[in-house]
Protein backbone atom coordinates (compact mmCIF):
# COMPACT_ATOMS: atom_id res chain seq x y z
CA UNK A 1 0.00 0.00 0.00
CA UNK A 2 2.83 2.72 0.66
CA UNK A 3 4.70 1.86 -2.43
CA UNK A 4 1.46 2.35 -4.32
CA UNK A 5 0.43 5.54 -2.26
CA UNK A 6 3.95 6.77 -3.18
CA UNK A 7 3.75 5.78 -6.86
CA UNK A 8 0.01 7.62 -7.50
CA UNK A 9 1.24 10.75 -5.41
CA UNK A 10 4.42 11.06 -7.98
CA UNK A 11 1.93 10.72 -10.75
CA UNK A 12 -0.06 13.38 -9.61
CA UNK A 13 3.14 15.23 -8.80
CA UNK A 14 4.13 15.19 -12.65
CA UNK A 15 0.86 15.81 -13.86
CA UNK A 16 0.43 19.04 -11.27
CA UNK A 17 3.51 19.83 -12.95
CA UNK A 18 3.13 19.51 -16.51
CA UNK A 19 -0.19 21.94 -15.68
CA UNK A 20 1.88 24.55 -14.33
CA UNK A 21 4.51 24.36 -16.97
CA UNK A 22 2.00 24.68 -19.95
CA UNK A 23 0.21 27.51 -18.43
CA UNK A 24 3.14 29.37 -17.33
CA UNK A 25 4.52 28.60 -21.23
CA UNK A 26 0.53 30.16 -22.42
CA UNK A 27 1.48 33.19 -19.83
CA UNK A 28 4.51 33.47 -21.57
CA UNK A 29 3.34 33.41 -25.21
CA UNK A 30 0.46 35.85 -23.94
CA UNK A 31 3.16 38.64 -23.07
CA UNK A 32 4.76 38.24 -25.68
CA UNK A 33 2.14 38.98 -28.35
CA UNK A 34 1.01 42.10 -26.04
CA UNK A 35 4.67 43.05 -26.21
CA UNK A 36 4.85 42.72 -29.89
CA UNK A 37 1.03 44.35 -30.31
CA UNK A 38 2.81 47.40 -28.64
CA UNK A 39 5.86 47.43 -30.33
CA UNK A 40 3.95 47.59 -33.31
CA UNK A 41 1.55 50.56 -32.59
CA UNK A 42 4.59 52.38 -31.44
CA UNK A 43 5.98 51.94 -34.71
CA UNK A 44 2.65 52.97 -36.72
CA UNK A 45 2.93 55.79 -34.52
CA UNK A 46 6.11 57.47 -35.53
CA UNK A 47 5.78 56.39 -39.21
CA UNK A 48 1.97 58.22 -39.18
CA UNK A 49 3.96 61.37 -37.27
CA UNK A 50 6.82 61.26 -39.76
CA UNK A 51 4.09 61.05 -42.65
CA UNK A 52 2.26 63.61 -40.91
CA UNK A 53 5.00 66.02 -40.57
CA UNK A 54 4.57 69.68 -40.72
CA UNK A 55 1.16 68.81 -40.35
CA UNK A 56 1.48 67.09 -36.92
CA UNK A 57 3.51 69.27 -35.57
CA UNK A 58 0.91 71.90 -36.54
CA UNK A 59 -1.85 70.28 -34.90
CA UNK A 60 0.70 69.91 -31.66
CA UNK A 61 1.12 73.59 -31.79
CA UNK A 62 -2.67 74.30 -31.70
CA UNK A 63 -3.27 71.95 -29.13
CA UNK A 64 -0.98 73.91 -27.31
CA UNK A 65 -2.08 77.10 -28.14
CA UNK A 66 -5.43 75.86 -27.30
CA UNK A 67 -4.35 74.76 -23.95
CA UNK A 68 -2.91 78.20 -23.01
CA UNK A 69 -5.82 80.20 -24.81
CA UNK A 70 -8.33 78.67 -21.72
CA UNK A 71 -5.28 79.32 -19.38
CA UNK A 72 -5.34 82.91 -20.10
CA UNK A 73 -9.11 82.79 -20.28
CA UNK A 74 -9.01 81.36 -16.82
CA UNK A 75 -6.84 84.40 -15.71
CA UNK A 76 -9.12 86.52 -16.99
CA UNK A 77 -12.19 85.41 -15.55
CA UNK A 78 -10.71 85.18 -12.13
CA UNK A 79 -9.17 88.71 -12.54
CA UNK A 80 -12.77 90.01 -13.39
CA UNK A 81 -14.27 87.94 -10.62
CA UNK A 82 -11.48 90.68 -8.21
CA UNK A 83 -12.08 93.40 -9.73
CA UNK A 84 -16.03 92.71 -9.11
CA UNK A 85 -15.34 92.58 -5.60
CA UNK A 86 -14.19 96.45 -5.73
CA UNK A 87 -16.42 98.95 -5.13
CA UNK A 88 -17.56 101.49 -7.81
CA UNK A 89 -15.04 104.31 -5.56
CA UNK A 90 -12.15 102.13 -6.04
CA UNK A 91 -12.65 101.33 -9.46
CA UNK A 92 -13.14 105.32 -10.86
CA UNK A 93 -10.07 106.04 -9.00
CA UNK A 94 -8.11 103.28 -9.99
CA UNK A 95 -9.28 104.12 -14.09
CA UNK A 96 -8.57 107.88 -13.11
CA UNK A 97 -4.77 107.21 -12.77
CA UNK A 98 -4.57 105.34 -16.00
CA UNK A 99 -6.30 108.51 -17.63
CA UNK A 100 -9.37 106.64 -18.24
CA UNK A 101 -12.78 107.54 -18.47
CA UNK A 102 -14.59 107.07 -15.02
CA UNK A 103 -18.23 106.81 -16.33
CA UNK A 104 -20.73 104.20 -16.75
CA UNK A 105 -22.21 101.49 -14.46
CA UNK A 106 -20.35 99.17 -12.23
CA UNK A 107 -20.06 96.12 -15.21
CA UNK A 108 -18.71 99.00 -17.77
CA UNK A 109 -16.10 100.02 -15.10
CA UNK A 110 -15.02 96.39 -14.43
CA UNK A 111 -14.82 95.82 -18.26
CA UNK A 112 -13.16 98.90 -18.83
CA UNK A 113 -10.36 98.47 -15.83
CA UNK A 114 -9.99 94.76 -16.77
CA UNK A 115 -9.37 95.72 -20.75
CA UNK A 116 -5.96 98.35 -19.15
CA UNK A 117 -4.73 95.61 -16.85
CA UNK A 118 -4.80 92.60 -19.62
CA UNK A 119 -3.24 95.29 -22.42
CA UNK A 120 -0.69 95.76 -19.52
CA UNK A 121 0.31 92.67 -18.35
CA UNK A 122 0.28 91.76 -22.41
CA UNK A 123 2.48 94.29 -22.88
CA UNK A 124 4.77 93.31 -20.05
CA UNK A 125 4.96 89.13 -21.03
CA UNK A 126 6.23 91.04 -24.51
CA UNK A 127 8.35 92.47 -23.18
CA UNK A 128 10.00 90.30 -21.25
CA UNK A 129 9.93 87.77 -24.57
CA UNK A 130 12.06 90.44 -26.59
CA UNK A 131 14.63 90.85 -23.75
CA UNK A 132 15.00 86.51 -24.09
CA UNK A 133 15.54 86.75 -27.76
CA UNK A 134 19.23 88.06 -27.01
CA UNK A 135 21.14 91.12 -28.06
CA UNK A 136 21.98 89.55 -31.76
CA UNK A 137 18.48 87.81 -32.38
CA UNK A 138 16.60 91.01 -31.28
CA UNK A 139 18.45 93.42 -33.45
CA UNK A 140 17.82 90.96 -36.58
CA UNK A 141 14.02 90.87 -35.66
CA UNK A 142 14.29 95.31 -35.97
CA UNK A 143 16.27 94.93 -39.25
CA UNK A 144 13.70 92.58 -40.47
CA UNK A 145 10.51 95.11 -40.08
CA UNK A 146 12.60 97.77 -41.58
CA UNK A 147 13.53 99.83 -38.49
CA UNK A 148 16.90 101.33 -37.36
CA UNK A 149 18.84 99.02 -34.88
CA UNK A 150 20.01 100.36 -31.99
CA UNK A 151 20.96 99.38 -27.78
CA UNK A 152 19.06 96.19 -26.49
CA UNK A 153 16.63 98.32 -24.42
CA UNK A 154 15.90 100.62 -27.56
CA UNK A 155 15.68 97.85 -29.83
CA UNK A 156 12.97 96.51 -27.79
CA UNK A 157 10.77 99.74 -26.87
CA UNK A 158 11.23 100.31 -31.43
CA UNK A 159 9.85 97.10 -31.24
CA UNK A 160 6.62 97.70 -28.90
CA UNK A 161 5.81 100.53 -30.40
CA UNK A 162 6.00 99.01 -34.05
CA UNK A 163 3.85 96.66 -33.00
CA UNK A 164 1.55 98.74 -30.66
CA UNK A 165 0.97 100.84 -34.33
CA UNK A 166 0.21 97.72 -36.33
CA UNK A 167 -1.84 96.71 -33.56
CA UNK A 168 -3.55 100.11 -33.70
CA UNK A 169 -3.98 100.07 -37.57
CA UNK A 170 -5.28 96.73 -37.49
CA UNK A 171 -8.20 98.14 -35.00
CA UNK A 172 -9.04 100.63 -37.51
CA UNK A 173 -8.98 98.22 -40.60
CA UNK A 174 -11.32 96.09 -38.97
CA UNK A 175 -13.73 99.35 -37.90
CA UNK A 176 -13.75 100.11 -41.89
CA UNK A 177 -14.49 96.93 -42.54
CA UNK A 178 -17.56 96.96 -40.59
CA UNK A 179 -18.37 100.45 -41.52
CA UNK A 180 -18.48 99.17 -45.26
CA UNK A 181 -20.33 95.92 -44.48
CA UNK A 182 -22.97 97.98 -42.73
CA UNK A 183 -23.26 100.30 -45.68
CA UNK A 184 -23.54 97.41 -47.84
CA UNK A 185 -25.77 95.31 -45.83
CA UNK A 186 -28.45 98.21 -45.91
CA UNK A 187 -28.07 98.97 -49.38
CA UNK A 188 -28.33 95.61 -49.87
CA UNK A 189 -31.36 95.21 -47.68
CA UNK A 190 -33.08 98.00 -49.39
CA UNK A 191 -33.13 95.76 -52.75
CA UNK A 192 -36.29 93.07 -53.76
CA UNK A 193 -35.58 89.37 -52.91
CA UNK A 194 -35.67 89.08 -56.68
CA UNK A 195 -32.92 91.40 -57.32
CA UNK A 196 -31.07 90.31 -54.81
CA UNK A 197 -31.48 86.69 -56.55
CA UNK A 198 -30.51 87.46 -59.72
CA UNK A 199 -26.81 89.75 -58.05
CA UNK A 200 -26.09 85.99 -56.42
CA UNK A 201 -27.15 84.54 -59.44
CA UNK A 202 -24.59 87.14 -61.01
CA UNK A 203 -21.95 86.22 -58.77
CA UNK A 204 -22.07 82.26 -59.04
CA UNK A 205 -23.67 82.55 -55.50
CA UNK A 206 -26.59 80.26 -54.38
CA UNK A 207 -29.60 82.29 -54.35
CA UNK A 208 -30.39 80.53 -50.80
CA UNK A 209 -33.77 80.35 -49.50
CA UNK A 210 -34.50 84.02 -48.09
CA UNK A 211 -33.51 87.19 -48.54
CA UNK A 212 -31.36 87.28 -45.09
CA UNK A 213 -29.31 84.15 -46.87
CA UNK A 214 -28.95 85.93 -49.90
CA UNK A 215 -28.08 89.58 -48.15
CA UNK A 216 -25.19 87.69 -46.00
CA UNK A 217 -24.17 85.48 -49.09
CA UNK A 218 -23.82 89.44 -50.88
CA UNK A 219 -22.00 90.58 -47.78
CA UNK A 220 -19.23 87.37 -47.53
CA UNK A 221 -18.88 87.89 -51.00
CA UNK A 222 -18.15 91.75 -50.87
CA UNK A 223 -15.84 90.46 -47.75
CA UNK A 224 -13.84 87.61 -49.49
CA UNK A 225 -13.23 89.14 -53.05
CA UNK A 226 -11.79 92.63 -51.93
CA UNK A 227 -14.65 94.19 -52.86
CA UNK A 228 -14.88 95.87 -48.68
CA UNK A 229 -11.23 96.66 -48.88
CA UNK A 230 -11.73 98.11 -52.32
CA UNK A 231 -14.06 100.57 -50.96
CA UNK A 232 -12.02 101.40 -47.92
CA UNK A 233 -8.95 102.76 -50.21
CA UNK A 234 -11.87 104.52 -52.37
CA UNK A 235 -12.60 106.27 -48.72
CA UNK A 236 -9.41 106.38 -48.05
CA UNK A 237 -8.58 108.61 -51.34
CA UNK A 238 -11.54 110.81 -51.08
CA UNK A 239 -10.73 111.63 -47.71
CA UNK A 240 -7.42 112.75 -48.75
CA UNK A 241 -8.06 114.42 -51.73
CA UNK A 242 -10.77 116.86 -49.10
CA UNK A 243 -7.64 117.15 -46.78
CA UNK A 244 -5.38 118.48 -49.77
CA UNK A 245 -8.19 121.10 -51.06
CA UNK A 246 -8.81 122.52 -47.62
CA UNK A 247 -4.67 123.33 -47.58
CA UNK A 248 -3.18 126.72 -49.13
CA UNK A 249 -0.81 126.90 -51.65
CA UNK A 250 2.27 126.85 -49.24
CA UNK A 251 1.27 123.78 -47.60
CA UNK A 252 0.55 121.89 -50.53
CA UNK A 253 4.55 123.07 -51.97
CA UNK A 254 5.49 121.70 -48.80
CA UNK A 255 3.92 118.28 -48.66
CA UNK A 256 5.31 118.07 -52.45
CA UNK A 257 8.41 118.55 -51.17
CA UNK A 258 8.55 116.19 -48.47
CA UNK A 259 7.21 113.60 -50.72
CA UNK A 260 9.72 114.64 -53.18
CA UNK A 261 7.01 115.59 -55.66
CA UNK A 262 7.44 117.54 -58.55
CA UNK A 263 3.98 119.68 -58.41
CA UNK A 264 4.69 121.27 -62.50
CA UNK A 265 5.05 117.86 -64.72
CA UNK A 266 3.18 117.88 -67.67
CA UNK A 267 0.29 116.29 -66.98
CA UNK A 268 -0.38 118.34 -64.01
CA UNK A 269 -0.08 121.04 -66.30
CA UNK A 270 -2.54 120.21 -68.78
CA UNK A 271 -5.23 119.11 -66.39
CA UNK A 272 -5.17 122.10 -65.22
CA UNK A 273 -5.45 124.22 -68.45
CA UNK A 274 -8.46 121.93 -69.56
CA UNK A 275 -9.89 122.44 -66.17
CA UNK A 276 -9.38 126.60 -66.63
CA UNK A 277 -10.46 126.37 -70.13
CA UNK A 278 -13.33 124.57 -69.56
CA UNK A 279 -14.88 127.16 -67.21
CA UNK A 280 -13.95 130.01 -69.04
CA UNK A 281 -13.66 129.48 -72.80
CA UNK A 282 -11.33 130.75 -74.95
CA UNK A 283 -9.17 130.34 -78.04
CA UNK A 284 -5.53 131.87 -79.37
CA UNK A 285 -5.70 135.00 -81.98
CA UNK A 286 -2.92 134.38 -84.06
CA UNK A 287 0.58 135.65 -82.27
CA UNK A 288 -0.41 133.05 -79.04
CA UNK A 289 -2.39 135.89 -78.06
CA UNK A 290 -5.20 134.69 -75.68
CA UNK A 291 -9.00 136.20 -76.62
CA UNK A 292 -12.30 134.90 -74.50
CA UNK A 293 -15.03 133.63 -76.11
CA UNK A 294 -17.92 135.85 -75.53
Amino acid sequence: MPTSCCLASSRQLRQLLLVVGQELAKEARVREELAAGLEQEETAAKELHQEQGPVGKELEAMQLAKVVGQEQEALVARKKEELGSLTIGDLKRRLSSKGASTSGAKGELVEALLSFLVEEETLAKRKDDLMALGKERLKELVVAKGLAPSGMNKNVEVLLQHEAKCAEELREYKAQVMEQLSAKKEALEAKTGQQLQELCTSKGLSVGTSKEDRVQRLLRDANENGEVDQAIRLAKRAARRRDLEAMDKAALRQVSTELEVDPHVKSVIVERLMHHEAEEPVYLKPGGKRQRIA
